[in-house]
């Protein structure tokens, strides 16, 4: 495929210069969905979690390097192009495909955790995952039509849905006990992996925005916004973490998601004690945000694989939004009307699968790049200058 080809097929978030500001916003929703989703995390750590997230941030600060790694050698190059460069035109096709079944089925696993999320505050879980399809036909569309849309959507959610968790953390930790945080107990070795594991789930889904980087223009300061947001993002959840501790203490391990549970002990005299409802709508919103950068990813990598115009992703996208949700309606009603087996799923089988998109594939093709450009005396796979 050339690279005239590959840029009419891919759907580039960098294609229309998109701000530091969108950019960064929607790094940080893809991370901090993944904050949300190992709320369960303080549940197994309790009075460890905070020690414990700091390796978790350790190991997730590793993904930027794997991004930024990426761009300084395939910028210039479609996600394909760059496979293809290191496995071979079959192989590639097949990885990029792999990838794209990856990434749907981690779309539907945040929407999976927005409808527990949703279900928690006693809502049904049924009717937010007709809004949720909603939502992800209109995103998806506007990712159709331009990525740079997920980026301003991402903006315009994530501030105020920081303002009002910062918020809320004013109401509840100056009332805490702030003795909840001793004695400092370290971290036993079986945190570890738990440890690590979350690292991967907050971090892991920066993998998805490489196959936007397409364009070579500003990419390098793009890479470097990404790492600040990663950076940010480790000291908003060890701040959630420390609030988590300190306000819920030993109750902490009762509930799945903490930082709900704070939401819902902050008050404002006796007129406003429901700030869980708006907390948790601009919540959801920023988990359906990342499953709508995960569902335009794997739409990208299918628009190169199978050469679709934009008429034909948006009846793409349609249908693979319409089929996942009937997908996820099925198997509860299968399991007569179960969530607990997606919740099974979501914690011993999406994990891996994490594992295989966000760190064997970038990390297997990047040392197969490197090694190939050695041998053709080369750095990088094709020529190009940054323009700052």
């Amino acid at each position: 495929m050339s690279a005239k080809q590959s840029a009419a097929a891919v759907d580039v978030l960098t294609k229309d210069g998109i701000g530091r500001a969108e950019l960064f916003s929607l790094a940080l929703a893809l991370m901090f969905g993944g904050v949300l989703l190992t709320g369960r995390a303080e549940k197994l750590w309790a009075q460890q979690s905070w020690l414990a997230v700091i390796l978790a941030v350790v190991v997730g600060l590793i993904f930027p390097l794997l991004l930024a790694a990426w761009v300084r050698l395939f910028a210039g190059q479609s996600m394909g192009q760059s496979l293809q460069f290191v496995f071979g035109r079959g192989a590639a096709r097949l990885l990029l495909f792999i990838l794209a079944v990856l990434w749907l089925v981690q779309m539907a696993a945040a929407v999976t955790c927005a409808a527990f999320f949703w279900a928690d505050l006693g809502a049904q879980s049924s009717a937010l995952l007709l809004y949720a399809a909603l939502f992800l036909l209109v995103a998806a569309c506007f990712a159709a039509g331009g990525g740079i849309a997920l980026g301003r959507v991402a903006l315009l959610v994530v501030c105020p849905a920081l303002v009002l968790v910062f918020a809320n953390l004013l109401l509840t930790v100056s009332g805490a006990d702030k003795g909840n945080l001793l004695p400092l107990i370290l971290p036993d070795y079986t945190v570890w992996p738990d440890a690590l594991m979350g690292g991967l789930l907050v971090f892991g889904n920066l993998t998805v925005l490489l196959p936007f980087f397409y364009h070579t223009e500003a990419v390098k300061n793009q890479t470097a916004v990404i790492a600040r947001a990663a950076v940010w993002l480790g000291l908003l959840w060890l701040i959630f973490s420390l609030c988590a501790v300190a306000v819920l203490g030993a109750a902490l391990p009762l509930y799945d998601f903490p930082l709900l549970q704070i939401f819902r002990l902050a008050e404002v005299g006796n007129w406003f004690s429901r700030f869980e409802v708006m907390g948790a709508a601009l919540l959801l919103m920023v988990l359906l945000i990342r499953a709508s950068v995960q569902f335009a990813a794997a739409v990208a990598v299918l628009a190169e694989l199978w050469r679709l115009d934009k008429r034909q992703q948006i009846w793409l996208l349609v249908g693979g939004i319409a089929g996942l949700i009937w997908l996820l309606l099925a198997v509860v009603r299968h399991y007569g009307g179960d969530w607990s087996v997606l919740l099974w799923f979501g914690v011993n089988i999406l994990p891996w699968l994490l594992l295989f998109s966000a760190v064997v594939i970038p990390v297997v093709t990047i040392l197969g790049a490197w090694l190939r450009l050695r041998l053709l005396g080369r750095t990088v796979v094709i020529r190009h200058s940054y323009r700052d």
